[in-house]
């Protein structure tokens, strides 16, 4: 979510094309989707295979 996270990261907020504003809003939302994939495949799984 933040420019410091990971190598690839660090080297496109260096460029100077990517704000530290926008990283962050973009990492938000990938959290979120995240989070809302890993509690629907868990619901799934717990529904049908236990």
């Amino acid at each position: 979510m933040l420019p410091i996270a990971t190598p690839p990261n660090a080297i496109a907020m260096s460029t100077g094309m990517v704000s530290v504003s926008f990283m962050a809003k973009i990492g938000f939302v990938l959290n979120i989707v995240g989070i809302l994939l890993i509690v629907f495949a868990a619901e799934f799984y717990w529904k049908f295979f236990l």
